[in-house]
């Protein structure tokens, strides 16, 4: 039976934030990314402000019609891109292993 100890890892920013975030990295485009993933600008806007105040630096340059990473978006966007990736295999091989059995016991 594999360990379940969760790890003693620094708190988390909610996913929905990070997954905002990764949208935004990979369009450049808050739009986009809110069209993306069914939700509005302004929320997704939101999203990235909630993750900004967590980790202390923006993480976007806005200007009219157009935004860029910063240092520390630079530096978070290629780990989140592959935590998600990483995530999506997993599911993939999780569900390539159930034969779409549920099992139930009581």
């Amino acid at each position: 039976m594999p360990d379940l100890t969760p790890p003693q890892l620094a708190p988390l920013p909610p996913l929905q934030a990070i997954r905002v975030f990764e949208a935004v990295a990979r369009h450049l485009s808050f739009t986009k990314a809110a069209q993306e993933l069914g939700m509005t600008q302004a929320a997704a806007s939101y999203q990235i402000k909630l993750l900004e105040e967590r980790i202390g630096a923006p993480l976007f340059l806005r200007r009219p019609k157009q935004i860029e990473l910063t240092g520390p978006g630079q530096r978070l966007a290629p780990a989140v891109s592959e935590a998600f990736s990483i995530l999506g295999q997993a599911y993939a091989a999780a569900r390539g292993g159930a034969d779409g059995l549920l099992c139930v016991t009581t």
